[in-house]
């Protein structure tokens, strides 16, 4: 199988899972998804990291993107005055927790869960050519990932427990030690 039919299937592993939590290791977007089977089997669990940029459209408009991680969510009148988005408070969190249906942060300042009745679950996954790639949710929401093909720009999915990874980006995957399906 190609480079690209490989990426294609390593997406597609995400078609039917609910996204739990949104998450971030500085500006690396994470992403939990589990799978939804039943209380006779446990759930998946995968990790799905975004090293670029990206962005959330609906009803034909964005909706927010990776650059609002940068912006301050309140007014300039209270933005602290060596504020970081990794202290929370971003333009980026606000608007996720709006979309997601949380007030406040779950775990700590930029880790948010996902109100399971907003209808985040995958409906399906692709991944184009030039490695950009595509989930698309049940509520109509569409994530778009888009690598502008600079090194160490790339998206990863993790499957928790196995420790195995998949990537449409050969670089990433020789220096996480993962393997394509």
């Amino acid at each position: 199988m190609s480079l690209l039919g490989d990426a294609i299937q390593a997406i597609r592993i995400l078609e039917g899972k609910l996204l739990l939590q949104v998450g971030h290791a500085e500006d690396m977007l994470m992403l939990t998804f589990v799978s939804n089977e039943g209380p006779t089997h446990p759930p998946e669990e995968y990790r799905f990291h975004v090293l670029c940029g990206w962005r959330l459209d609906a009803a034909g408009q964005t909706l927010k993107g990776s650059f609002d991680w940068y912006e301050f969510g309140g007014g300039e009148s209270e933005r602290p005055e060596h504020w970081r988005p990794i202290q929370g408070g971003s333009l980026q969190e606000i608007l996720l927790q709006r979309l997601l249906g949380q007030a406040v942060p779950s775990v700590s300042p930029g880790e948010l869960m996902v109100d399971a009745a907003r209808g985040f679950k995958v409906k399906s996954a692709g991944v184009h050519r030039n490695g950009d790639c595509t989930i698309l949710f049940e509520n109509h929401v569409r994530l778009s990932i888009l690598p502008c093909g600079s090194r160490g720009e790339a998206w990863v999915i993790f499957h928790r427990g196995t420790g195995r990874a998949w990537t449409g980006d050969p670089r990433v995957l020789t220096k996480k030690g993962g393997r394509l399906l």
